[in-house]
């Protein structure tokens, strides 16, 4: 147990700005061993963010509440995975060489195309969530945790990029491990669209839709860069949590 609580606290040390105390004891390298608490992070930021909306829905005008969850969610986490969201893209939409992109992702300037897919995912975020109604709690509560998921099935089945950097120096899990977080996720998915009278066959439509999503673009980013970066697991963790935005917001879930 003590392993376990070590694990989630460096994880929620490197996944949040939520202060954990000193971490001087916990051995350098133990990260590769606390990827599968990324999901439990992620759910926690969820809940941060329903509360943070809840609040404002109580004390502002709709739909400023949707605006209030976008931007706790940013701090929370001090906008890490947006900022991979953009090297990201900077990168693989130069259309130049591999070893060029790479070396693009890592300048600290944002281009064009980074600041353009920051717009259309913040903006398809809001939009999504408005749209959701009474339920947009619950893209808020799930979307963070199938984000952080999707950055922990990144690290656990692509090769590295590059030979050094943070993901570069991050092993691959255990297959034990990956159950454990895949099983986490999927209950904790389940039992929260249960309560929405989600039916059964929407709900693992949903589970199916955002496998594949993950899967396919981690394949297609890997392709491109030769591996996966620090920077392609946050724009993962982005773009699978707007996946899920949109998909709540479908006609085949009818909770708008």
């Amino acid at each position: 147990m003590k392993n376990v609580i070590q694990s989630f606290r460096l994880s929620l040390g490197f996944l949040t700005l939520i202060p954990i105390g000193n971490l001087a004891n916990i051995e350098k390298g133990d990260l590769s061993k606390s990827l599968y608490t990324f999901p439990v992070v992620g759910l926690l930021i969820g809940a941060i963010c329903v509360a943070a909306g809840f609040a404002s829905q109580y004390l502002l005008a709709s739909p400023l509440h949707v605006i209030s969850v976008l931007i706790v969610a940013s701090i929370v986490t001090g906008g890490l995975h947006l900022d991979g969201l953009a090297d990201t893209f900077d990168g693989i939409c130069s259309w130049r060489p591999r070893a060029e992109k790479l070396k693009i992702m890592k300048d600290s300037r944002i281009g064009v195309m980074g600041v353009l897919v920051l717009i259309f995912v913040l903006l398809a975020k809001y939009v999504s969530l408005t749209a959701l109604a009474s339920h947009w709690w619950l893209a808020a509560f799930l979307a963070p945790m199938w984000g952080r998921w999707a950055a922990f099935y990144t690290l656990h089945f692509f090769p590295r990029a590059e030979s050094q950097g943070l993901a570069a120096n991050i092993k691959n899990s255990s297959q034990l491990q990956f159950l454990i977080a895949t099983t986490f996720t999927l209950s904790v998915s389940l039992f929260t669209l249960n309560q929405c009278t989600v039916p059964l066959v929407h709900q693992l439509a949903l589970l199916f839709i955002l496998w594949i999503f993950v899967h396919w673009m981690a394949s297609k980013i890997s392709r491109s860069l030769g591996g996966v970066t620090g920077d392609t697991c946050g724009a993962l963790s982005e773009l699978t949590e707007l996946v899920m935005f949109l998909a709540l917001g479908s006609p085949l879930f009818a909770l708008t």
